[in-house]
């Protein structure tokens, strides 16, 4: 009977320090380097990398003149909730006549912390 209370507590504490143990979470979609490399700049269009690639992630959201694919990787710190361990952005820039531009890459590395404003903007 004793025995029987010690599995029983030890399986709790084992499944209770399972559960904290961090989980790593996807996130979006990163074309293979591969294709990325088949794209030609000056040469390739914008069908042609959304043939090629799959569609985008988002397009720009002004003049829509490039495409950006985005993964995040997010790793579940338990009670802490997620913390961002990895992004990769593919920004596929295009000309006006839908030409590829410039092929540029960005990680987590690159990005800046925006403090946004809680200020409203009433009407006249």
């Amino acid at each position: 009977m004793r025995r029987a209370g010690f599995q029983i507590i030890s399986a709790l504490v084992l499944v209770t320090l399972s559960a904290c143990a961090g989980q790593i979470r996807n996130h979006g979609y990163m074309p293979a380097p591969d294709q990325v490399a088949d794209i030609l700049v000056g040469v390739d269009t914008r069908a042609s990398v959304a043939e090629r690639l799959g569609l985008p992630t988002t397009e720009g959201l002004i003049e829509q003149d490039a495409y950006f694919y985005v993964r995040s990787r997010l790793q579940n710190k338990g009670l802490r909730g997620a913390e961002e361990i990895e992004r990769n952005i593919l920004v596929v820039s295009f000309d006006k006549n839908d030409v590829v531009k410039n092929i540029q890459r960005f990680s987590l590395s690159d990005g800046q912390i925006v403090a946004l404003q809680p200020r409203v903007t009433l009407p006249p």
